[in-house]
């Protein structure tokens, strides 16, 4: 064990598992204080209506910081994805077609590139299916609101949960224009107990939360498919990490990757506390978000080890390469389906949340070649 990671490739994808598993596990439960400080985390807890204002406002301040820190994260992937991955990807198909690994000629021109929109199509099919899946358990007397989709990275929270408590709606969603970027499907079913809700008094909004929370069980069900939905993305991204062959790109890697699924992490955990989920069952769904990643990484270490990662004339394995560029597919679907499309009505500020991000990796990464440029001079 000790003298695996003395090997700092091995040490730098066993740092990135313990940190995203880890990381994302203690921010994905930190809301359930949060929100009990709040006032609205407990489900024996009936808050007061100066409580609900309070909440309100708390909870839209870090609902706006939490959607910036998206479209960060979303900038950071799209520079990582485009101008990383998939040259990477690109470069090595390449190799393989000159060493007689993978197919050429007509047709094979562009066989990385069509790898890579492989990987995007094929998360694209999977989010489509879950919402088909969703949709068809839904109720003409539902009260709940799914807002939790791979498309927009919310929960599904009871309405009159929230009432009185602005901005609590989801994370990314607190300039108001959420739900009408990503289209009718994401909206929620007005009629019936929904719109009842919607419509009611402050006070009865306190008198019918039993009656919300009746529904447990449903939006329970619903979160844990949800949760096992974005779960896929992340395995992906993991994977995307253990199988990379350089140090430099896995730190490269990881980083960018931090910023996406830890922030994640805290905005899955947020709306699910808002949401007045058993605390179990939010640590559970948690847990399982957290842990995909590392398991996806140590998926793509065994994978590098023993399905052909390499061969003696220094080609990448087949196997290898085609996970790396199916991964990357992957996070351009994130990128644009996700973070950019929520982008359209979030405002100027979103729009240089997401520049910023990309121009610091931009920057690392022109740091991280000269300083391995200036190495290679001196030594």
């Amino acid at each position: 064990m000790l003298s695996a990671l003395a090997d700092p490739l091995t040490a730098a994808k066993t740092v990135a598992m313990i940190v995203l598993g880890l990381g994302s596990f203690g921010l994905g439960v930190l809301p359930i204080k949060l929100t009990e400080r709040w006032g609205g985390g407990s489900k024996d807890s009936q808050p007061t209506h100066a409580g609900h204002s309070h909440a309100g406002h708390a909870a839209a301040g870090s609902s706006t910081v939490v959607s910036l820190m998206l479209c960060f994260g979303g900038g950071v992937l799209l520079f990582t994805t485009l101008l990383h991955l998939q040259p990477e990807v690109r470069d090595a198909v390449d190799r393989l077609q000159r060493a007689g690994q993978l197919p050429t000629g007509h047709g094979a021109e562009n066989l990385g590139d069509l790898i890579f929109c492989a990987g995007f199509f094929m998360v694209f099919i999977v989010d489509e299916i879950v919402h088909s899946m969703l949709d068809h358990r839904s109720t003409a007397n539902e009260t709940l609101r799914r807002t939790m989709s791979l498309r927009r990275r919310a929960v599904s929270i009871p309405r009159a949960s929230l009432a009185g408590s602005p901005g609590a709606g989801g994370c990314g969603e607190a300039d108001g224009g959420g739900n009408e970027a990503t289209g009718e499907r994401y909206r929620s079913l007005e009629d019936g107990g929904g719109s009842r809700a919607n419509n009611m008094s402050d006070g009865d909004r306190t008198e019918s939360q039993p009656e919300t929370v009746h529904g447990g069980g449903e939006n329970s069900f619903r979160g844990l498919f949800a949760v096992l939905a974005l779960s896929f993305h992340e395995v992906f991204e993991g994977l995307a990490i253990g199988l990379e062959e350089r140090v430099d790109h896995t730190w490269y890697l990881f980083a960018a990757v931090a910023t996406h699924k830890l922030i994640i992490a805290f905005c899955i955990g947020l709306e699910l506390a808002w949401s007045k989920t058993q605390r179990s069952v939010l640590v559970t769904y948690v847990a399982t978000f957290a842990a995909v990643t590392p398991l996806g990484i140590a998926a793509g270490m065994v994978l590098v080890q023993n399905a052909g990662a390499g061969t003696v004339d220094g080609t990448p394995g087949r196997v290898a390469v085609v996970l790396q560029g199916l991964a990357a597919g992957t996070l351009l679907y994130v990128v644009f389906f996700e973070v950019l499309d929520r982008h359209k009505q979030s405002g100027f500020l979103h729009l240089l949340s997401i520049i910023f991000g990309f121009c610091v990796l931009f920057v690392l990464q022109f740091i991280s070649e000269y300083t391995l440029s200036t190495i290679e001079i001196i030594t």
